[in-house]
């Protein structure tokens, strides 16, 4: 709510200067006060969007790049070179599992007999 008497602030003086008293009613302030918070709200938002359009038109143009490139490689730079697929894409080569033996006494034998070897149950003796 808005004050028109000024004489609390002032110690006493009626009008001491510094504050001056308008010649407005307190409705008419307090109207005024209200427009002036709608319209830093409008230029926040009007700014606000303002800058974002100069950002990702104007200036993607004048650097001759988009924000879509930029992302791309900022994404490749943070996977250390790992492929990153778009929807619906699939690698050409599945991934290749491989496994490493040490065949030791299984030396010269085949796939067969070694998975023999490995099954407890088998009758198959090692150094047949």
């Amino acid at each position: 709510m808005v004050n028109s008497n000024w004489a609390h602030i002032c110690a006493g003086q009626e009008n001491c200067g510094r504050h001056r008293k308008t010649e407005l009613d307190p409705a008419q302030l307090q109207q005024m006060q209200g427009n002036v918070a709608v319209r830093y709200a409008l230029t926040y938002i009007f700014g606000s969007l303002s800058t974002i359009i100069i950002r990702v038109n104007i200036l993607a143009k004048i650097m001759g790049r988009s924000i879509r490139q930029d992302a791309i490689k900022a994404e490749q730079g943070l996977m250390h070179g790992a492929i990153i697929l778009a929807p619906g894409q699939m690698p050409a080569l599945p991934e290749l599992i491989g496994r490493v033996f040490l065949a030791g006494a299984a030396a010269s034998r085949s796939i067969a007999q070694i998975k023999a070897l490995a099954n407890p149950l088998s009758r198959l003796p090692l150094n047949a």
